[in-house]
């Protein structure tokens, strides 16, 4: 070992069947191996997460690559990963592998990091022309900088999540799988180079010594268990990147893959839902102006989408209409997605759906007054729309496991109740878990100024909405034959399902 580096370094060892794996402690990282490694495994560790407590994982991977990796957990400043210390880090693997008299060394060296220690660890693999990145419960956040996204990374990189991390959750999982899905069509190989993979019944803290974070979900597997499936993965994503490496890399791009098509059904309702937002709420004009006959098979609906934050003032600009045109009678419903800005994107249990959406959609009235049709039932309110959309999305998730910790802790989904008050003020559902609560404005600038919330209170969950619900006579034309409405984003109530609402 370098002795520039090796500086009060003290040695054990302890004895894995059929390897001794020898753990030296250095000051600046902890090193392990058996006999002679070919190729090396840089380790970021999670903040205020001291590197002693990845052993386990660490002594696994050596087992796992019979004694052909080396190992180096590193230790920072207060715990803490940080670019002032990163290089220096990876130099120390990098100059053992010089020592043993590999020139290629760099390139033989693959970097991983827990939590923030992978989001800390993005930028050196392709600055140093690393082997790759391995991101364990952790992602590449997005941002305005180089290698801002998974899609732009310039190296290879797996993405490795558990699905009970209640930290890092699957809905960013979902994201980077979405992101990678893609672009497959265009990239050969990028399942292998990119995978992104969850775990079933990990959680956070599994990637390390299993000790629990606050607010952390329990696990639905050993520890041992836990440690043997990461490895498994991390293994096979070197083998599949390195030739160095022994084992045999098509089977572990075969492994790769068959992982990653078992991510997405697992991940299915988040990747419904993520695209699935026009449609839907275009869908739900049908719902509030039901008319006789199907008269809306003879209609056809029409929509112009605002995501953007300019985009917001040209929305409260346009209008929702319903005219002849040559393809002819077309009810017009301009929407706007209102999401979060957050220029760090580092996890904070945040979601990452829509904020709400903004649907100007036309009255029952106004629409079956151009149609010529008679209206058929009760238009919804906008609390039933809502109500509407948790239930329509909750039909997204078929994974029994999922099913039974979001029914064990709600009860069964088929039994939820379900009751609907009006007064002068506000119509209100209660769903459920759900308190859904939609208070009537008598202005566009009132509705459009009333801030949509969705927030735990006690044992239950509200949404805070409003309406403008207007008749086709109504005195202010300009308002005439409105059925405005904010509406929760169906992924939102996946990300609920699945995460937030489990806690």
């Amino acid at each position: 070992m370098n002795p520039k580096v090796n500086i009060g370094a003290f040695m054990t060892t302890q004895s894995i069947n059929p390897f001794t794996v020898s753990i030296e402690n250095i000051g600046d990282a902890i090193l392990y191996r058996a006999g002679k490694p070919v190729a090396a495994l840089v380790l970021f560790p999670g903040a205020k997460v001291a590197p002693e407590r990845y052993a386990g994982l660490c002594e696994k991977l050596v087992v796992e690559t019979q004694g052909e990796l080396l190992v180096v957990a590193c230790r920072f400043f207060k715990n803490f990963p940080n670019p002032l210390q990163g290089k220096s880090r990876i130099l120390i693997a990098i100059k053992a592998l010089e020592e043993m008299g590999y020139a290629d060394a760099a390139q033989r060296v693959f970097l991983a990091g827990h939590s923030f220690g992978g989001i800390m660890a993005k930028k050196y693999v392709p600055n140093m022309k690393l082997g790759g990145l391995i991101l364990l419960a952790s992602y590449i956040n997005h941002s305005v900088s180089k290698n801002a996204t998974l899609q732009q990374y310039a190296a290879p990189v797996m993405t490795l999540g558990g699905e009970l991390d209640a930290y890092t959750g699957l809905n960013y999982i979902a994201r980077e799988s979405r992101l990678i899905i893609e672009l497959e069509n265009k990239e050969k190989g990028l399942v292998c180079r990119k995978p992104v993979i969850l775990l079933r019944g990990i959680n956070h803290m599994q990637f390390a010594d299993g000790i629990p974070l606050a607010a952390e979900f329990e696990p639905a597997r050993s520890l041992e268990e836990a440690h043997g499936s990461i490895c498994h993965a991390m293994v096979a994503f070197m083998r599949a990147h390195s030739s160095c490496l022994g084992g045999d890399a098509c089977a572990a791009r075969a492994f790769l893959e068959k992982s990653v098509m078992e991510t997405r059904m697992l991940l299915s309702p988040y990747l419904t839902a993520w695209d699935a937002n026009p449609d839907f709420f275009l869908e739900l004009q049908k719902a509030v102006a039901p008319l006789a006959h199907n008269a809306w098979n003879a209609l056809n609906t029409a929509t112009r989408l605002y995501c953007g934050k300019i985009d917001k003032y040209r929305f409260i600009l346009d209008k929702s209409s319903v005219g002849k045109t040559d393809k002819g009678l077309e009810v017009y419903a301009p929407i706007y997605f209102e999401r979060r800005t957050d220029f760090r994107d580092i996890s904070r249990n945040n979601y990452l759906s829509l904020e709400y959406a903004a649907c100007k959609f036309r009255s029952q009235d106004s629409i079956a007054a151009a149609a010529g049709a008679s209206p058929s039932g009760k238009a919804l309110n906008c609390a039933e729309l809502n109500a509407s959309i948790i239930r329509k999305a909750l039909l997204l998730i078929t994974d029994a496991a999922m099913k039974a910790r979001l029914e064990m802790r709600y009860g069964a989904i088929d039994a939820w109740s379900h009751e609907s008050t009006s007064d002068e003020l506000k119509h209100t559902v209660i769903y459920g878990p759900f308190t859904i609560v939609s208070h009537r404005k008598a202005s566009g600038s009132a509705w459009l100024s009333c801030a949509f919330s969705f927030y735990k209170s006690g044992d239950c969950w509200r949404i805070e909405t409003a309406e403008l619900l207007t008749p086709a006579d109504f005195a202010l034309q300009r308002y005439a034959g409105a059925h405005y409405n904010k509406l929760i984003s169906p992924l939102r109530i996946i990300e609920w399902a699945t995460i937030f609402g489990l806690k």
